[in-house]
Parts: C-alpha cells; structure tokens; sequence
C-alpha cells in the first residue's frame, strides 16, 4: 500500500515533470491530484497516476494541510512558499 494521501509532499518519478515536487491535493484509487503553485495552479491540479509519483513527507505547514483536508481554496502563492520552506530546509538539515 502507498504512503501517498492527502496533504502529502510527493516526487514525480515518471514523465515529463519528472523530479519535480508537488502538493497532494485529492486523492481518487489509482491517481493523485497533484499542484506545485506554478506550472500546476489549484485551479487546475494534474491528475497523476499513484505509480508515479514517490512519496517524499508529510512535513507540511499545518495551515496548507488544514486548507486541504477542509477543502477551503488553497492559494498558489500557499503552496509555492510551503514547497519553497520544505525544500530550505531539507538543504539546511543536509
């Protein structure tokens, strides 16, 4: 079974963004809505199958992760700084 649910940060593993982070937004049996704020707005998640995608943390900042979990409209400029703030940090504990 995978790690992935909702409010999670993942890796894509295959594709076109593969490498890239993102946030998961929704979560369906063999796919993940996915956003990263940029390429990927929440206006318009990228549907992404589970074999995809790698589970990466669940270290998320909880006003991100209670917007997701309500289904309140979570901003683009929300999650790039969450996935800005993950990213500084694991440079800084590395």
């Amino acid at each position: 079974m995978s790690d992935i649910h909702k409010g999670c940060l993942v890796e894509s593993i295959a594709g076109r963004d593969k490498g890239k982070l993102f946030l998961v937004v929704g979560l369906s049996q063999e796919r993940a809505s996915i956003v990263d704020g940029d390429l990927r707005k929440t206006s318009k998640p990228k549907l992404k199958n589970l074999k995809h995608l790698r589970f990466v943390s669940d270290n998320m900042n909880q006003r991100v992760l209670n917007k997701i979990e309500t289904d309140t409209k979570l901003e683009d400029a929300e999650v790039r700084k969450a996935l800005r703030l993950f990213l500084s940090e694991e440079v800084n504990d590395g």
